[in-house]
């Protein structure tokens, strides 16, 4: 399944026309540091693909895919998210609330949703870093949990 997603990921990026397009990686640096309260240390790794487009009124919502793996855990997480830029462009910053909806792949697969926010800082026409927070009902253990993600992207497409 994770090489669909991947692929997915490839294809979209490759073949939709659009005004705005990033290919994000980030890792949870709390989980990778300390572990957590139902983490053991490791590495937890997210991967994004994000579209914006100009057209009819939707600069400020953006729409797209992510897959997140834990392996130590044996946790994948892969899904769509639909963004609202809240606060738009104040000298390279963005703020974005937004929520998604996942299937977490464990042992089974389990139905998923989540609510996230992002604080992104353009660090010129093509990069950006940023911080996210999930908040995610992690339907396969039955808790909500958060966690932060430190971001950086690769932005193309025509501006």
């Amino acid at each position: 399944m994770k090489q669909i997603v991947i692929s997915i990921l490839i294809l979209t990026s490759c073949f939709i026309k659009a005004q705005d397009h990033a290919i994000s990686i980030g890792l949870d640096p709390a989980v990778s540091i300390y572990g957590g309260h139902i983490n053991v240390k490791g590495l937890d790794f997210i991967t994004k693909y994000t579209y914006r487009s100009n057209d009819h009124g939707w600069s400020n919502d953006e729409v797209g895919l992510f897959y997140e793996r834990f392996e130590k855990i044996n946790y994948e997480n892969y899904g769509v998210f639909f963004n609202k830029i809240v606060f738009p462009k104040i000298k390279n910053t963005e703020f974005t609330f937004g929520i998604e909806a996942s299937v977490i792949h464990r042992e089974d697969y389990f139905w998923s949703y989540g609510f996230n926010s992002e604080f992104r800082y353009d660090l010129n026409d093509n990069f950006r870093i940023g911080i996210q927070g999930n908040l995610k009902r992690r339907t396969d253990i039955g808790i909500f949990r958060y966690s932060n993600f430190l971001l950086i992207a690769y932005k193309y497409g025509s501006r």
